[in-house]
């Protein structure tokens, strides 16, 4: 059963205006923080994909970020193969009436000036 849908849209130019570095510090996990690409034109487009994931997130959640879920406690990771993936600690889907369960389906993708990210959030 589908219990959420969210989708974001991320202008890269936007995120390099606001700074690399002070974006990254308020979205980004410690452990996220350590896989953010060395270089400055991959890093700008790699940031705004997590942004745009976590925006993601949160709305398929319904409440969006703010009180209830904030940036660094959704973590965005990819697999051996590239495949993003999002965790998110199993108290905070209690906290939404989710069981452990769970599964978040997430795709990101760049494109000239902007990264997209969609998310299905799929349970019983």
């Amino acid at each position: 059963m589908i219990l959420g849908i969210g989708t974001d849209l991320a202008e890269i130019s936007r995120i390099r205006r606001i700074g690399l570095q002070r974006l990254a510090g308020r979205i980004l996990s410690k452990e996220e923080m350590a896989l953010m690409p060395a270089s400055d034109g991959r890093r700008a487009e790699w940031l705004a994909g997590r942004f745009a994931a976590k925006e993601a997130v949160a709305k398929a959640t319904g409440t969006g970020i703010g009180g209830r879920l904030g940036f660094q406690e959704i973590e965005i990771f990819n697999d051996d193969r590239g495949k993003p993936s999002v965790r998110i600690a199993s108290e905070v889907l209690m906290g939404f009436g989710w069981e452990q369960d769970v599964t978040i389906h997430l795709s990101i993708t760049h494109s000239g000036d902007h990264a997209l990210a969609f998310v299905v959030v799929e349970g019983g």
